[in-house]
């Protein structure tokens, strides 16, 4: 017997059992919940964007206003996502940022049964097919990436996504235009899934008439929402990022981001070649764009895209399993898997960024540090605009007067006697500044101490802090 043959035999039939596939989604689940505690310690939550979401909903508590201190600006200004709103239960309940990454883990992982539920309705009751869809989603390496990446509202619309086209499946068109609904209040690209949706009852399920309803429909919705509603709360009275479009730029990088989607899920979708109909619609917002950072698989904007790409994978496997020799293709579908396994052990993966992120000690301190700091803003007589690095931003979420540190312009407060507290540790990420910009802020603002227009406190070190008045 060959070796692999072996690996066949191994792999095929032991690992991808549903057994196999539960105690891997736990492992996956705990390992991926830790990792939220431990970037905490790590100091890898910033304000850029994981901040500037939970600042949101904080002034909606504290004032009732859906205001970013950080940006400066009304949060549809920026992005559509008042399904946050939801979140404030939470918050009241135990104040802290970290509802946002856990609820994104929560989002991905309860993905999996929805996942199960599709593979019943395209492949049939216990068809080993719905396995390796499982499987593929719990290794996949953008997801991963996408999973890992600082929080934005789409991470929570996965499952939405999912159970809007199992409803598609089902003809359950009521709960299908509900899910679509509500899939609008997580950002302004959602619309894009009522394409996706509407294109995929037309091509694969021969419903045009609601296909074609549901297109239109999504067509005018995000020009409601781009070029109507979020314009109406931005001082420039226009979509902030239409200068992003670059619908005819980088034409290479976005093949390429599409081939290396693809090939996370083995190209298996390209099998039944009418998928592209409706999984291409789910990535246009890359495809229309013309920043570099949005054909990344190393960012979150492929999200929707690789969601909807697993519902083009259940149709993959199921034309393989029409295609005369299966098990030519059976024999070699256990190493194929276990070469991806091989390929899945990159810094994707959770036990490993566990092992590249696990907190120093000078980063717990600094922790503990910013704690402090937070415990005594009550105490000061007035309150000041904070002004702090990306990295320790989101531990001082509540603040109604958060700025991030992106540029000098914290200078020109204090030349004009403005109320600051400012908050430095060049330990930390303090993007988009380098290390040469944090040491030469901090040089200009120990002038300001000598000129007695600023004090210093060493009561938190290694924080460098520095107050218009004492810190208690």
């Amino acid at each position: 017997m060959s070796c692999l043959t072996l690996i066949n035999k191994f792999f095929l039939n032991y690992r991808l059992t549903s057994r196999g596939i539960a105690w891997l989604t736990c492992i996956q689940l705990l390992l991926w919940m830790l990792l939220v505690i431990i970037d905490y310690y790590s100091l890898n939550y910033n304000n850029f964007d994981t901040g500037i979401f939970a600042n949101l909903i904080a002034n909606v508590i504290h004032s009732g206003n859906y205001y970013s201190t950080i940006l400066a600006k009304h949060g549809f200004s920026d992005h559509f996502s008042p399904n946050l709103l939801l979140l404030i239960p939470l918050f009241k309940f135990y104040p802290s940022f970290l509802w946002l990454p856990f609820l994104k883990v929560v989002a991905y992982f309860s993905c999996i049964p929805i996942l199960y539920a599709l593979g019943k309705q395209i492949l049939g009751k216990n068809h080993y097919g719905t396995q390796i869809v499982v499987f593929l989603w719990l290794i996949n390496m953008p997801l991963g990436r996408t999973l890992y990446f600082e929080f934005q509202p789409s991470a929570l619309a996965l499952p939405f996504v999912l159970l809007a086209f199992l409803f598609a499946i089902k003809k359950e068109n009521l709960k299908l235009i509900l899910c679509l609904i509500f899939l609008l209040g997580f950002k302004e690209q959602l619309p894009l899934i009522w394409i996706a949706v509407g294109s995929f009852l037309i091509f694969l399920q021969n419903r045009s008439k609601i296909g074609f309803t549901l297109i239109v429909t999504g067509i005018f919705l995000g020009v409601i929402i781009v070029g109507y509603i979020m314009p109406a709360y931005n001082t420039t009275n226009s979509y902030q990022h239409l200068n992003k479009l670059g619908v005819l730029e980088m034409i290479p990088e976005k093949l390429l981001m599409l081939l290396m989607a693809f090939a996370s899920v083995l190209f298996i979708p390209l099998v039944r070649p009418k998928s592209l109909l409706f999984i291409i619609p789910a990535f246009s917002l890359s495809l229309i764009s013309g920043e570099v950072v949005m054909t990344s698989l190393s960012f979150h904007y492929q999200d929707l895209g690789l969601t909807v790409m697993f519902i083009g994978l259940f149709y993959g496997v199921k034309e393989i399993d029409s295609i005369p020799r299966l098990e030519s293709f059976k024999k070699f579908l256990g190493s194929i898997l276990f070469m991806i396994i091989c390929l899945g052990i990159n810094p994707r993966q959770p036990f490993l960024y566990l092992y590249r992120h696990w907190p120093t000690s000078e980063q717990k301190n600094i922790v503990e540090q910013i704690q402090e700091v937070r415990a005594k803003l009550p105490t000061l007589n007035q309150s000041p605009t904070i002004w702090i690095t990306d990295s320790l931003g989101p531990y001082l979420y509540e603040s109604n007067s958060l700025k991030s540190i992106t540029d000098f312009e914290v200078i020109n407060q204090i030349k004009d006697n403005k109320n600051v507290l400012i908050i430095i540790s060049p330990k930390s990420n303090n993007y988009p500044l380098n290390k040469h910009a944090i040491e030469e802020l901090e040089q200009q603002l120990l002038v300001f101490v000598k000129e007695k227009k600023l004090l210093q406190s060493h009561s938190f070190l290694p924080l460098n802090v520095f107050s218009s008045e004492r810190i208690p």
